[in-house]
């Protein structure tokens, strides 16, 4: 009878035992662990090293900016077509990522990514877009860059893109 007894009250409290269990072999490797490695003060927070923040997250880091190897003819700029795109818009024009579009921004010096991550103008890149602000679905704030249409012939050599509006058509009319 006392034996009944023992086991229901067992059953009754595994999720405790359990918890309990897991707390003390947490705290014994907790304890061989100090002990086997001997002093712990190196672990504490004055002692560890952290890189210092950059003193404007709007700064562009050295590495993110890319040096321009592209010339802008004097007329680009007069004859901007003014249907702006965003990277996925223009994306989907050739059939890339948003990623590649932007990828190819970047090298070819129109813009940077700043710290946080977000992309901005370069002198060269500034006639050729505009900043956006714009708010997800659920009311989160962003900025965004939709750039002019004819920015495609700037990131993208001719070849590239005959080529790739040669496959886009192919496709289409298989489909």
């Amino acid at each position: 009878m006392k034996t009944e007894k023992i086991k229901k009250w067992f059953k009754d409290h595994k999720k405790q035992i359990i918890i309990i269990g897991s707390i003390v072999i947490g705290t014994v490797v907790a304890i061989v662990l100090v002990n086997k490695c001997g002093d712990t003060s190196a672990l504490a927070e004055d002692d560890l090293q952290f890189p210092d923040p950059p003193d404007d997250p709007e700064e562009p880091s050295i590495d993110t900016i890319e040096e321009p190897h592209i010339t802008i003819p004097d007329d680009f700029y007069d004859n901007l077509s003014g249907n702006r795109l965003t990277a996925t818009e223009l994306g989907e024009k050739l059939w890339y990522s948003a990623q590649t579009i932007n990828k190819r921004i970047v090298e070819t010096g129109l813009a940077y990514r700043n710290a946080l991550g977000e992309y901005e103008f370069t002198e060269l890149g500034e006639g050729l877009g505009v900043k956006t602000y714009k708010e997800t679905r659920y009311g989160w704030p962003f900025t965004n860059i939709e750039w002019d249409e004819r920015i495609l012939e700037l990131i993208f050599t001719p070849e590239e893109l005959e080529s790739r509006k040669a496959l886009i058509a192919k496709y289409k009319r298989t489909a």
